[in-house]
């Protein structure tokens, strides 16, 4: 299918071409240097669609409610999978 420019066409107006903007996955364990995530949640979203994985330990320096952005943590990687062919929560996040 080719679509002739002079013409118009429906299609330019139907697809926006918005900048796409960056994935960042940031990973957290149970350092003292977790406090320092919620800053760097708030500066990396001002660029990059920011999502947060961390450990069970990592929860103890941090509060869910001071980031802007969606957290896993160890329980739903097991808690999303029962059987083969299920999604697995670390390769999700990936795509």
């Amino acid at each position: 299918m080719s679509i002739d420019p002079a013409q118009g066409s429906d299609v330019d107006s139907a697809v926006e071409t918005k900048p796409c903007k960056p994935h960042v996955l940031l990973g957290v364990s149970g350092s003292v240097a977790t406090v320092k995530l919620a800053q760097l949640v708030t500066t990396c979203s001002k660029f990059a669609e920011v999502q947060v994985v961390c450990t069970q330990r990592a929860k103890t320096f941090f509060d869910y409610s001071d980031l802007a952005c969606t957290v896993f943590d160890d329980s739903m990687e097991w808690d999303s999978w029962k059987r083969l062919g299920d999604p697995v929560l670390h390769i999700e996040v990936t795509c």
